[in-house]
């Protein structure tokens, strides 16, 4: 049987506070906003139109890690590393430009 996170993810886009061009902004998120239920071992994947994209997660919305940083990869596995019972929010940051 598949463990679940009973809480829910909180998908935030928000632009960065750097002086890098954010103009563009993901769309399709897996898990969508607000999501319960969704199992520990889910992959994050998401889509937008820039250039490249950096993801952040964490359990805090003011305090999240950065885990890509400029990728073109629109898809992150996180498998076996979500704890049960926790509440998860996560960003895409989408830059084009320097």
């Amino acid at each position: 049987m598949i463990k679940r996170i009973i809480l829910c993810f909180i998908l935030l886009f928000i632009y960065p506070a750097t002086r890098s061009i954010a103009l563009e902004r993901a769309y399709n998120p897996w898990p969508p906003d607000g999501s319960t239920g969704v199992s520990i071992y889910t992959d994050f994947a998401w889509d937008h139109d820039g250039e490249n994209s950096s993801l952040y997660l964490g359990t805090n919305p003011e305090n999240l890690q950065r885990l890509l940083y400029r990728s073109t990869a629109t898809r992150f596995d996180l498998y076996n590393s979500l704890r049960l019972n926790q509440r998860y929010y996560w960003r895409v940051d989408v830059h084009n430009g320097n």
